[in-house]
């Protein structure tokens, strides 16, 4: 027998061999469990806006010369510029799931166009929730919700796309989100 032909047998045995299905046999291969946090009522609000599509160098606190992110800057000359940030994904829904639950899209498996958040992985909606934490959310991205299991945990959710057509303008999103953030603006929320 020639040598290829004794490594197609050799392949042939070992694809043909008996495999070890026992759960220990897999145990590496074992999708990793988010880690465990404490969730306190402690603090104050926190407002969480994503932006879908945004380039820094189009803004001016990255220093775009033109004004064309008024509200923004007045957010940048009060708080904090991120210069040195990484996302866990090229597109809106595995960022956004990557965003609520913490993990790796790898992880929580919403890569695909028909992937959906699954019930196995908690979201920090839902973490705030269960120790009393009013959420709410308006999303204005057909690609960050409830059609993807992405509205999971919120006590307020106000899904503004339904048919891909006709995103929301920002002052549409902004007037859907007031009443939840009056009616908790003297406690903590998400």
């Amino acid at each position: 027998m020639s040598w290829p032909m004794s490594i197609v047998f050799a392949v042939c045995a070992l694809v043909s061999a008996p495999l070890d299905t026992s759960p220990a046999y897999f145990t590496g291969l074992a999708r990793p469990r988010a880690p465990r946090v404490e969730i306190s009522r402690e603090g104050g609000p926190v407002i969480l806006i994503v932006v879908d599509a945004m380039r820094p160098d189009r803004m001016t606190p990255y220093g775009f010369a033109r004004r064309t992110t008024p509200q923004m800057d007045l957010l940048a000359d009060e708080g904090l510029i991120l210069t040195n940030y990484f996302v866990n994904a090229n597109w809106t829904r595995p960022s956004t799931a990557s965003l609520v639950t913490g993990l790796f899209p790898a992880v929580h498996a919403v890569e695909g166009e028909r992937d959906r958040l699954t019930e196995q992985f908690v979201t920090l909606a839902e973490m705030l929730g269960r120790v009393g934490v009013p959420t709410g959310a308006v999303v204005g991205n057909g690609n960050a919700g409830s059609a993807f299991g992405l509205s999971r945990g919120f006590s307020f959710y106000a899904d503004t796309v339904r048919h891909w057509q006709g995103l929301p303008s920002a002052e549409q999103v902004v007037e859907l989100a007031v009443p939840f953030v009056s009616k908790h603006a003297s406690e903590p929320f998400f």
